[in-house]
């Protein structure tokens, strides 16, 4: 079962992997995105579940292809190209 569907918030997680500089086939952490938990708290000041919704919008960004979940311990891959 999926996450959900796309949203603003998604757009959000997927430019801040742009913003880090990420490429195809890069590897990343939940840590790593989690760094911009203070500049999406201003973005949506009305969350105050930001690293919960971080992961939510990482599962939709893997349902859609984007990224894959590569163990446990918080470690992702970037799958597509994000330019």
């Amino acid at each position: 079962m999926g996450a959900g569907n796309w949203t603003g918030w998604t757009d959000d997680i997927l430019e801040v992997l742009r913003v880090i500089g990420l490429s195809k086939g890069d590897q990343f952490t939940l840590a790593d995105v989690y760094l911009s938990e203070n500049l999406l708290k201003r973005l949506h000041p009305n969350n105050n579940n930001i690293t919960a919704k971080i992961r939510q919008q990482l599962q939709i960004l893997q349902d859609f292809g984007v990224i894959q979940f590569v163990d446990n311990n918080g470690l992702y891959v970037l799958v597509k190209n994000i330019e």
